[in-house]
């Protein structure tokens, strides 16, 4: 080989080994792509507010509900509302061109109005779709500007029916009225309340609002119900997590509760969610977490992922949720809670199999069942006499249990807190009286009562009971000898929805 051929190849071996090097700065290396993804979604995401999604890096899209005009996701920093979003789809990292789709998403979930300053942060990154599955409706945003009482019913008639008090300044969601429109039902505690229509500002817009009945729920939140698909196993470095859902609820907030693709998800913590190859996966990287599927709820300790099989096309499980294992801690290790966009920058280690069960039992405290939020619905209604009970079969309200020794303390049941005894294994049994008056009715005719209502819970499993209650109602008019009796036993599912 002569001394010019030798150069050349001297000259191309070098070019081997220095253009891979040149391409790899141009384009960026993954842990580097990965800290300026976060760079950028910290710099134009974290002033975002309530039940908004903001476009964190590049690449993804967004689309809006339909007949939303005003809606644009196409810039870092452009920040939409999640009543407009439909779907999102992020895209996977891409080192050729530097890209790691990014966005941030602000959440109220179930957090009370009261506390617009408290979300449930999910951080979205890499190969991700998600598809809003909420249709809030028509509700509007009003403000007190007097202090003014809650109430059970649209009507001021006796105060039997308060049930609290609201401070001026408050901001509540208003989603129905009454027929006159002297009344609005606003989102309140566990479900929805009434106020008088004139302690609000913006009173004109009430009309627009829908004729609701008395005890209507509260519809749900943006985006508090989603279907979300992830890709698998896709991390492009170690220094990356693979793609999904980093999520945070507030510091102090418990009882926040989501639907991942019908799946029920109960959150104090931090989580990673993934989904794929036919499972959803979630993962609790601090405080504790709750899966919920085909009426099985399974308590998931920090430091270990539970999985849901789903069906074929992800909508919906097909079989309830698996065992906790340990996760595997050093791919949780790369997970960004350390970022600005959380308050907790804790994941813990993981943990061994024979520590699982006894987390559980910490978890549970000892008692039968789940203490928290339940979500009760009427089966059935039974008359024992000539006059016939309202049918009020399908509706469904909040109640809150706490398993004690000895009972339950609940609200819900009662206007105020009641507790109801354990009277066998598993049986819990209370007699409530109506105080007796006197009343008014419709007609303005005054009447006494004498009532007595025994509730029965019996506990079914982990998280469901079977509620029974037995009403005995005698109505005596004050100015007349009419009597009317009343004998209703109604009938309820029970199951446990928000810790």
């Amino acid at each position: 080989m002569n001394k010019n051929s030798f150069s050349k190849a001297i000259i191309a071996f070098l070019l081997l080994i220095i253009a891979p090097a040149q391409m790899m700065a141009q384009s960026g290396a993954c842990p580097d792509i990965v800290a300026a993804a976060l760079d950028s979604a910290e710099q134009y995401c974290l002033a975002t507010g309530r039940n908004t999604l903001c476009y964190g890096n590049l690449s993804g899209e967004a689309t809006p509900q339909e007949g939303v005009t005003n809606f644009r996701f196409e810039q870092v920093g452009d920040v939409v509302s999640l009543n407009d979003l439909a779907t999102l789809t992020l895209e996977p990292m891409d080192t050729n061109n530097g890209t790691w789709g990014v966005a941030l998403m602000q959440l109220q979930a179930n957090l009370p109005d009261t506390l617009p300053g408290q979300n449930v942060t999910f951080l979205i990154f890499g190969d991700v779709s998600l598809e809003n599955a909420i249709e809030t409706g028509a509700w509007l945003e009003m403000t007190v500007s007097t202090r003014g009482r809650v109430r059970s019913t649209p009507s001021s008639d006796n105060n039997q029916n308060v049930i609290g008090a609201i401070d001026p300044n408050t901001v509540v969601v208003a989603y129905g009225r009454d027929e006159s429109g002297r009344w609005v039902r606003i989102r309140y505690d566990l479900g929805g309340a009434w106020i008088s229509s004139e302690i609000v500002n913006n009173r004109s817009n009430i009309p627009d609002l829908p004729v609701v009945d008395v005890d209507a729920p509260p519809p749900p939140t943006p985006m508090q119900a989603f279907y979300f698909r992830t890709g698998v196993g896709d991390k492009p470095c170690a220094e990356a997590p693979d793609s999904g859902l980093l999520i945070q609820t507030p510091k102090g907030a418990r009882g926040v509760t989501f639907t991942a693709n019908g799946v029920q998800i109960g959150l104090g913590s931090s989580a990673y969610l993934r989904f794929g190859e036919g499972e959803l996966k979630m993962s609790v990287v601090e405080g504790t977490g709750y899966i919920t599927a085909m009426g099985v709820t399974q308590p998931v300790p920090e430091g270990t992922f539970a999985t849901v099989p789903m069906s074929e096309d992800g909508r919906e499980p097909i079989a309830p949720p698996n065992y906790p294992i340990p996760y595997n801690f050093e791919a949780m290790s790369v997970l960004p809670v350390a970022r600005a966009f959380f308050q907790s920058k804790i994941i813990v280690p993981s943990l061994p199999a024979d520590e699982i069960p006894p987390a559980i039992d910490a978890i549970m405290g000892g008692a039968p069942a789940l203490s928290g939020i339940y979500h009760a619905v009427v089966t059935k209604v039974e008359s024992g006499n000539e006059l016939a009970c309202e049918d009020v079969s399908g509706a469904s309200y909040p109640i809150q249990f706490e398993f004690v020794e000895g009972g339950i303390r609940t609200t819900g049941i009662a206007p105020l807190q009641v507790f109801i005894p354990q009277i066998a294994e598993g049986v819990y049994e209370i007699t409530l009286t109506t105080p007796p008056g006197p009343y008014r009715d419709v007609d303005g005719r005054q009447y006494t009562l004498d009532e007595t209502d025994t509730i029965t819970l019996m506990l079914k499993s982990l998280n469901m009971l079977e509620l029974v209650s037995v009403r005995k109602t005698v109505i005596r008019f004050v100015t007349s000898n009419e009597v009317n009796e009343e004998f209703c036993t109604t009938y309820a599912n029970v199951n446990w929805y928000a810790p």
